[in-house]
């Protein structure tokens, strides 16, 4: 390449460059019926998404279809017709991510509600607080932390899409390693009197951490599990049954997706009393 060719690339660079925060602006127009403020933080390296002045993502990669009306109705998937978070409840976003049910959740419980948020990968968590921190939320808090059979440390994935990231099932080292907690031990250790919803979203631990919530499942009012079998070289129901029989042995109706789509099959919902 010749000098005049290398400076021409540099200098169309530099004006791509300039140019990204425009193209981001008119995709977001185009994929979205609402317009959603996309800027790139050089000090996070981050994409910060606002909605009315309300920060409603934040992440290495930004999500261009995203509003608050479209995180409402994929929550309201999860969440199933016989249950809507509502002002004063308590809430586990248990594999919250990036916070994309976290800002829905905050929302509906309203001041005297509280949401906890918790995430296991050290960059997805990191997000998740500097969206709580951002917006300054008083009825959320964030922990950094992986949900087990028991308190200690384990292996996580470090994959490049973070937000996917399974615990490793094997003894191999070349993940991150962190903190550890039973569903007990962190409910115990916060004080949690009532938890009116868990949803649980954890890429494959689900054994795990129904072995770890013997007692914290007697407070416990309604639950939404994604079984992910479907990450398995064979798959099969076998986590799915193992936490629907552990939800019906503890009281529960358990009510499961006739969704055909993989992922969306994998949620299970269950309740104590279900409402008329």
């Amino acid at each position: 390449m010749t000098k005049s060719e290398k400076l021409n690339l540099i200098f169309s660079k530099k004006i791509f460059k300039k140019l990204i925060p425009i193209i981001n602006f008119l995709i977001t127009l185009l994929k979205s019926k609402r317009i959603v403020f996309t800027n790139y933080s050089k000090v996070e390296k981050l994409y910060i998404q606002r909605e009315k002045g309300t920060i409603i993502y934040i992440d290495e990669q930004p999500y261009w279809n995203c509003t608050f009306k479209k995180l409402e109705r994929n929550l309201g998937q999860i969440c199933c017709k016989y249950y809507k978070p509502k002002e004063g409840d308590v809430i586990i976003d248990l594999g919250a991510g990036v916070g994309t049910e976290t800002v829905v959740f905050q929302k509906l419980v309203g001041t005297i509600g509280r949401v906890y948020a918790i995430e296991a990968h050290p960059k997805t968590a990191a997000s998740l607080e500097l969206l709580s921190k951002l917006n300054d939320y008083k009825n959320v808090s964030n922990h950094q932390l992986a949900i087990g059979s028991k308190t200690g440390t384990i292996i996580i994935e470090d994959k490049e899409l973070h937000v996917s990231n399974s615990i490793m099932k094997s003894n191999k080292t070349d993940g991150i390693k962190v903190g550890m907690q039973s569903l007990d031990d962190f409910v115990f250790e916060q004080e949690i009197k009532k938890i009116d919803f868990l949803k649980v979203n954890i890429e494959g631990a689900e054994e795990d951490m129904i072995d770890g919530m013997k007692s914290s499942i007697k407070i416990i009012n309604n639950i939404a599990v994604s079984c992910h079998d479907f990450l398995e070289t064979n798959p099969t129901e076998r986590i799915k049954n193992k936490v629907s029989n552990f939800l019906a042995t503890n009281g529960f109706d358990v009510i499961f997706s006739d969704d055909q789509h993989p992922v969306r099959r994998s949620w299970i919902y269950a309740n104590r009393v279900r409402a008329i």
